[in-house]
């Protein structure tokens, strides 16, 4: 589950999964960010030198309404913009010609994460207590059913529009696809 959504009801979802997602979707800025930022802050300061760039991957529905049924997902992705609001914020205080920003790249096909989320959605379901199939599998499969039929950008277009994102003087907080 480390690349994809954990899609189960809150009260089911075991702590060991939440953990994971922040390990992934969370932990995984900061480690680039800190192995990065040195080298950045060096390139940065020699003379003509262009401006540092972070452009961090957030999800489809972010920023916007909190998400039913994935939220282990959805808490890691909004640590992940809070860490790149407040990092933005520090380097900008300090005058760093370094920035931040956010990539929502709404929601992407074709990939195969809808038959990988498929197969976790069952194996998810078999794990947890007969009562979170009684409770929760008809709207989490309603979730998943409408997630499908949602038209979808391709990942090209994403690669597009960070290619964009590089290039801008000076850029902008979010950028959607």
């Amino acid at each position: 589950c480390a690349g994809i959504a954990y899609t189960a009801p809150f009260e089911y979802i075991p702590i060991e999964k939440f953990k994971n997602q922040i390990d992934v979707n969370f932990y995984g800025y900061v480690y680039v960010a800190k192995a990065f930022l040195p080298i950045i802050k060096k390139y940065t300061a020699e003379p003509g030198a262009r401006r540092g760039r972070f452009a961090f991957v957030s999800s489809g529905p972010l920023p916007g309404p909190g998400v039913p049924f994935i939220t282990s997902y959805m808490g890691a992705k909004w640590a992940g913009e809070a860490l790149c609001q407040g990092l933005r914020m520090e380097l900008k205080m300090r005058q760093l010609p370094i920035d931040c920003v956010m990539v929502s790249p709404g929601i992407v096909k074709p990939t195969r994460l809808a038959a990988e989320g498929e197969m976790l959605l069952k194996q998810t379901f078999a794990e947890m207590e007969p009562e979170a199939s009684e409770e929760y599998l008809e709207m989490v499969d309603a979730f998943r059913r409408y997630q499908l039929e949602e038209p979808g950008t391709h990942v090209s277009v994403v690669g597009q529009q960070m290619e964009r994102i590089m290039r801008h003087g000076r850029p902008w907080l979010r950028y959607f696809v």
